[in-house]
């Protein structure tokens, strides 16, 4: 990020243009980037988010954007809100604005009334199975039909077959044991995002490949 600027009547926050383009073109071309260090990646800029009293509210391919060096950053934080904001005096708003297929059960069905640590956690499990499937989860059902398979049925995506993402099966199993307990319908019961990233890690480790850098 490079600074902060008033434009409209609002504060924006100023950041590097982004010519490589977001998340979601790269897997609709063929996913260019290293899935698992992209994956690596956007745990890492979750984990500092949460470190720092921030909740993003709408993590999804389109709200990751890639740089020319072909590191991932989160954007668009119109949907964050601070787990801080008492302390500081801040307001949040309860207004939801989020991606059907992304979104996790408790902010579907309306119990949680603000967006979470936690919820934040299965809409990055969603979108790493977006980067592992190269599709989206639930990728031939229509929103409607989303929305009633995980609300009523407390269904999941199907395991993909991870085609060349990777290699050995040891991590094909572990990745997805990884991704089940992001999708846990129960928001107690999914990882905290640093154990989601160790995981990553560990699998990296499997794999015999090197991490990237980080940015948010």
């Amino acid at each position: 990020m490079l600074g902060f600027a008033r434009f409209r009547g609002q504060i924006a926050l100023v950041t590097p243009w982004m010519g490589a383009g977001s998340l979601n073109q790269h897997i609709s071309r063929g996913m260019l980037l290293p899935p698992l260090q992209t994956c690596i990646q956007l745990a890492t800029a979750v984990e500092y988010l949460h470190t720092h009293g921030i909740v993003h509210g709408d993590i999804k391919p389109d709200n990751v954007l890639v740089t020319e060096q072909g590191q991932v950053q989160l954007a668009d934080f119109g949907s964050a809100i601070s787990t801080l904001a008492t302390a500081l005096n801040f307001t949040t708003t309860n207004s939801f604005n989020f991606t059907t297929r992304f979104a996790a059960p408790e902010v579907l069905n309306g119990e949680s009334r603000t967006f979470t640590k936690e919820s934040d956690v299965y809409a990055l499990g969603m979108t790493m199975f977006n980067v592992m499937a190269d599709q989206p989860p639930f990728a031939d059902m229509s929103a409607a039909a989303v929305i009633v398979e995980i609300i009523f049925r407390k269904g999941q995506p199907p395991r993909p077959d991870f085609g060349n993402k990777l290699q050995g099966d040891v991590a094909k199993d572990k990745i997805w044991d990884l991704l089940r307990g992001c999708f846990a319908y129960d928001p107690e019961s999914r990882p905290k995002v640093g154990q989601v990233k160790e995981a990553l890690i560990e699998v990296e480790r499997l794999e015999g490949t090197l991490g990237g850098e980080v940015g948010v």
